[in-house]
């Protein structure tokens, strides 16, 4: 049973809402069973937390940094144990999926968690949301390979356009609705064959779209203005090696990737 009157008073302690509605699943073979996102109603943001009717899941809020407007959620139950930090950066709240194997139990700690090796390792970066710029002052790059006003996406989220930017190589993957991480070219053919055999036998395979061709973990380097209307511009003067926040390798998050 959720505490649903508890929980409320643990969002407004940082100085936001939470509301608790049914989850309604996109698509037949959509295995979600909650989901933690922001939304927004006439009185602004809020925390928009959605359940199954017949969920047994239980959430607990295990620390609470009302100064920093942040709070960590914990999601246990049908075989999920997920960690949301729920917070406020800049303009706007998020959520944010925290990788189950830190065993972050603390604000500090989900926040450390999120930071790449890369960023750890560094002597000095910028963030912008869930992306990280890491100086690369030695970097030279040709112009040619410069692409201008190009978009940092992830998932579905809005765009950060970076003024210059460039790729180095990458994967190859196919991607679509089931496969959101995308599938090298030796998955993808196999899969193809297996479902061409089970189609044989009279099996009903998930369908999941039309694949698209997509570059996964590619080197990715910027310079320049990097705008978001979620955050303040910032302005690199040299080349920074991009990194991206470590929710993929969250359960609760597993159908994010790096991709373009």
């Amino acid at each position: 049973m959720i505490n649903k009157e508890l929980l409320e008073r643990k969002f407004v302690g940082m100085g936001s809402r939470v509301k608790f509605r049914s989850l309604v699943r996109r698509h037949r073979d959509d295995g979600a069973v909650i989901s933690v996102d922001v939304g927004r109603d006439r009185r602004g943001e809020f925390f928009d937390v959605r359940l199954l009717p017949d969920s047994r899941l239980d959430l607990l809020v295990m620390d609470v940094q009302a100064k920093d407007r942040h709070l960590l959620l914990m999601v246990k139950g049908e075989g999920l144990f997920h960690k949301y930090l729920c917070g406020h950066d800049e303009r706007h709240w998020f959520v944010a999926a925290v990788p189950e194997s830190s065993g972050a139990s603390s604000v500090s700690q989900a926040m450390d968690a999120l930071r790449p090796e890369m960023v750890k390792e560094a002597r000095g970066y910028i963030r912008q949301g869930e992306w990280f710029f890491i100086p690369a002052p030695g970097k030279e790059i040709e112009d040619i390979l410069v692409l201008k006003k190009e978009s940092l996406i992830r998932g579905g989220g809005k765009p950060h356009v970076a003024e210059f930017l460039c790729r180095e190589g990458g994967t190859l993957v196919y991607v679509n609705r089931l496969n959101p991480n995308g599938l090298t070219q030796e998955e993808y053919e196999e899969g193809l064959k297996n479902i061409k055999v089970a189609r044989e036998r009279g099996e009903i395979v998930p369908g999941g779209g039309p694949f698209t061709r997509m570059m996964r973990d590619m080197d990715v380097y910027v310079k320049g203005r990097i705008s978001h209307s979620d955050h303040a511009t910032v302005t690199l003067n040299v080349w920074h090696r991009v990194a991206m926040n470590t929710e993929n390798q969250s359960n609760a998050m597993a159908f994010v990737a790096f991709l373009d």
